[in-house]
């Protein structure tokens, strides 16, 4: 039988600037740390890497790794300054996996399939005070498909939502056919402007959502209108238009702020190149493979 982890063990999902923050800190404080990542350092950032961020760099570096990293010779940003999704990782999480601290504890592309606790049934010591004597039992695959069990007495998931997006369908699941059509669709923030510019200039491209990722893709899709002939946009969202991006009183992210205001603006027809549709939910979705082309069926 596998032998018991030591009381002070912990595992960390995540990489990115959460789940590093978590890990050196943990570290300084005694704990016995191991960090699974299923990509690379910062795979969300970089996956965005286009993306200026709202926040400043003084707002994005926790005091724990700054800290460890000076020591290490390394210099702020600008504080004031915006950074990418690329510029975090590249200035910031990648220099912060080199340091010593995390050597042998950090493993990359190992994803964390399941996790529960080892003996018991999640219907088992249910508010229990045995429960927690229990530790985590961690199931992980490695980059070539091998599987093996860890186990840790405290878990920090700091995995976030990105690798996560939601469905298009109503109530958060797939439309009809979208499970099949998945593959072709984009669930993340394209960037129409630079290396996905040939998937959009010149077409009509469809945006579902209504959150941040959505107003930055349909802001940017509206540029490449102006730049590239015969390109439009419908943009469907489950609020209607006047309900969309409320201004926060007194929001200190004034790229957030900019951002909600040429959304809202788009929304309300300020632009002939975008199309809004408020109210609605998604149905389904149809493909022609002749035509190439999509259908997304609302109501």
């Amino acid at each position: 039988m596998t032998a018991l982890p030591s009381r002070n063990s912990l595992a960390v999902f995540g990489a990115g600037p959460i789940g590093l923050e978590a890990a050196l800190a943990a570290i300084e404080r005694g704990f016995d740390v191991h960090l699974f990542e299923r990509g690379e350092v910062g795979a969300h950032p970089i996956a965005w890497g286009h993306v200026r961020m709202f926040t400043p760099w003084r707002m994005n570096l926790g005091p724990r790794s700054a800290a460890l990293l000076e020591r290490a010779g390394w210099t702020r940003p600008d504080p004031e300054s915006y950074p990418t999704g690329a510029e975090l990782a590249r200035r910031y999480l990648e220099p912060l996996a080199r340091l010593p601290q995390l050597e042998n504890r950090l493993h990359l592309s190992t994803q964390v399939v399941h996790v529960s606790r080892r003996g018991l049934l999640k219907g088992d010591s249910i508010g229990s005070p045995t429960r927690k004597e229990h530790p985590f039992r961690v199931l992980v695959r490695d980059v070539g498909g091998r599987e093996s069990h860890l186990h840790a007495y405290a878990v920090i998931d700091a995995t976030g939502v990105y690798g996560q997006p939601n469905w298009a369908g109503d109530g958060g699941i797939p439309g009809r056919r979208e499970l099949y059509l998945a593959p072709q669709m984009s669930y993340r923030i394209d960037d129409v402007l630079d290396l996905r510019r040939a998937r959009h200039a010149g077409k009509r491209t469809i945006v579902i959502g209504g959150g941040a990722s959505a107003a930055t893709t349909v802001c940017d899709l509206a540029r490449l209108a102006a730049e590239a002939p015969g390109t439009s946009v419908l943009w469907v969202t489950r609020k209607p238009a006047d309900a969309l991006y409320p201004p926060i009183q007194d929001d200190p992210l004034a790229e957030r702020v900019a951002l909600y205001a040429r959304a809202r603006a788009l929304a309300r027809g300020e632009d002939a190149a975008v199309s809004h549709v408020g109210g609605a939910v998604v149905e389904g979705f149809e493909f022609n493979s002749a035509t190439h082309r999509y259908r997304a069926q609302l109501r």
